[in-house]
């Protein structure tokens, strides 16, 4: 929303609502691995040194960045290092140190501060979200509008939450990796796996998050899960379990399948 605001101060009001301008450019993810396509960083190279339609500036924007490969970003170098004076290019990313540091050195650092849950919570019910999911969205949206529309908008996201308690409360590994199976199918559906494998080690964060705010004798309204409030006392080493959904979700992102990663937080912190 703020990278459309900008486009709209540097170009006009003028078809911008309705994404029709023809010097407004976004780029985004695409395919299986949701990743920036080489194709798309080459087109958007060439329509740099072309002069705009109808507004003085032609704007590019592309989403999630660090989403580039090694080639793309390459691609990408040489108009960053020779900018034309009549275009503007975006890059937006919740994590700027996956860029290349050679991106980095050439493009100016905006940094935009999350939203509170608050905010977030308060949006949600506005736009006729219901009560408890708008709350629940807005835990687990990290700060961004963005995510907790997404959670809201998935029509899977109540089963996925459903499936998860019932993994993370299983007595048995087989119930367990039965459980990873059916939320892995779920997850395989998803046009965006990564975010919604990412978003899945958040919920796991969550819940461990609970476990120790009961540990503590925290404050119930603060619970994720208020499924755990009549749970039983647990011993939760909250930092080692962090550690290790970390290592979880970092081997993920790798590109190593979500089953044997969430085997990994089995083995390590429920068996």
């Amino acid at each position: 929303a703020l990278s459309i605001e900008l486009a709209t101060e540097l170009m006009g009001e003028a078809k911008i609502d309705s994404g029709n301008h023809p010097d407004l450019h976004i780029i985004r993810p695409t395919g299986k691995g949701q990743m920036i396509a080489i194709d798309d960083i080459r087109k958007l190279c060439e329509e740099v040194y072309k002069p705009p339609f109808e507004a003085k500036q032609k704007v590019f924007i592309i989403e999630d960045a660090d989403r580039m490969a090694a080639p793309s970003a390459n691609a990408l170098l040489k108009t960053l290092e020779e900018p034309t004076l009549d275009s503007t290019i975006i890059l937006l990313t919740s994590d700027p140190d996956a860029l290349l540091p050679t991106i980095l050195s050439r493009s100016l650092r905006l940094q935009f501060f999350r939203l509170s849950e608050d905010q977030i919570e308060s949006y949600l019910k506005e736009s006729g979200v219901g009560a408890e999911q708008a709350r629940l969205a807005a835990i687990s949206s990290d700060g961004s509008l963005g995510t907790a529309l997404k959670i809201t908008q998935n029509p899977d996201w109540d089963q996925k939450r459903s499936l998860l308690i019932q993994m993370l409360s299983s007595d048995s590994y087989l119930d367990y990796m039965q459980k990873v199976e059916e939320l892995s199918k779920i997850i395989e559906k998803e046009e965006d796996q990564i975010s919604a494998s990412d978003d899945l080690f958040t919920h796991i964060t969550m819940w461990f998050r609970d476990l120790k705010l009961l540990e503590e004798g925290g404050d119930i309204e603060l619970l994720f899960f208020p499924e755990l409030e009549k749970a039983s006392s647990s011993d939760i080493d909250l930092e080692f379990a962090l550690s290790c959904i970390e290592e979880a979700r970092g081997a993920n992102r790798r590109y190593i399948k979500l089953l044997p990663c969430l085997e990994y937080i089995y083995l390590k912190l429920l068996s």
